[in-house]
């Protein structure tokens, strides 16, 4: 059992929470799924357009809609999306691939976390560092934590941060954290500033690079425009949209990305990126 949620357009569960922009969701079988939302633990599983999902009473059905995208039309971005060639091949294989609207400061902290790392550490290393400082969840499966707070990170050893798998960006997440709970940083903030000042204040950050900056806004923060470019964005736009021999800077592929996706660049972007890492180089859609 469990509550029921009606939505519009599309809705695929396994691309979305496992494209690499979040990392504390694990499949229960039978096409549920466990994981946080506004850090309550929830279970949630969708079939054809209603999405069922079970948490506490702590959990409001529109914190629910809002973290999936439901509370707008999903067909709309499809249909306003540029129709270029490859970006059609990765919007017919994966159309309800959506973007989560995520807690900033988990968000924050989680992509500090992923820098050279792969996704299988960097969930390992997450769910250690919410054992470790995290409150019990009450709800959900045996021995869950929440996801702890700035205050607890920033009062946590040195020893129990590297224990976790975290390495040389122990550092990194200890003054991250001392800052957001000193009140010198506001996650929350980046949400309804402009794009360009919440990444120039990320990238004030002492293990924040250009990179991990618009993870951040992307992913944690709702800024559609943010273009995070690593190893697969590179190398998908060298087999496709910038084919040169020398390799552009990040602004440049920003400057790129803005011009071609518009407002919507970063949605385009995990499109492509969850295409290339999931199953291959992309080959142009007839139209």
């Amino acid at each position: 059992m469990g509550k029921k949620l009606a939505f519009q357009g599309p809705l695929d569960l396994e691309a979305t929470l496992y494209s690499g922009q979040a990392f504390r969701w694990v499949p229960e079988g039978q096409g549920w799924h466990f994981g946080f939302i506004r850090n309550e633990p929830v279970h949630v599983r969708s079939e054809a357009d209603v999405l069922t999902w079970r948490s506490g009473p702590r959990l409001r059905e529109d914190q629910v809609r809002h973290y999936f995208r439901l509370d707008e039309s999903h067909l709309a971005f499809l249909q306003a999306a540029p129709k270029d060639a490859f970006l059609r091949t990765a919007l017919s294989r994966f159309p309800g691939l959506r973007l989560l609207r995520q807690d900033p400061w988990e968000t924050f902290i989680s992509f500090i976390i992923s820098q050279n790392s792969n996704e299988r550490k960097i969930r390992n290393t997450i769910e250690k560092l919410s054992q470790r400082a995290g409150r019990r969840a009450g709800r959900g499966r045996p021995g869950v934590h929440r996801f702890p707070t700035a205050a607890a990170l920033a009062t946590l050893a040195d020893a129990d941060l590297r224990a976790t798998g975290m390495g040389y960006r122990a550092a990194y997440v200890k003054r991250a954290a001392r800052l957001v709970a000193r009140g010198r940083l506001r996650p929350a903030s980046w949400v309804q500033r402009r794009y360009e000042d919440a990444f120039e204040e990320l990238l004030r950050v002492h293990g924040v690079g250009e990179k991990v900056a618009d993870c951040i806004l992307l992913y944690g923060c709702d800024q559609r425009r943010a273009f995070p470019s690593d190893v697969w964005v590179r190398r998908l736009l060298g087999e496709t949209y910038l084919p040169r021999p020398r390799r552009p800077s990040y602004a440049a592929i920003r400057d790129f990305a803005w011009k071609h996706f518009g407002a919507e660049a970063g949605y385009a972007q995990h499109y492509l990126f969850h295409y290339r890492r999931r199953v291959g180089a992309l080959a142009a859609s007839p139209a």
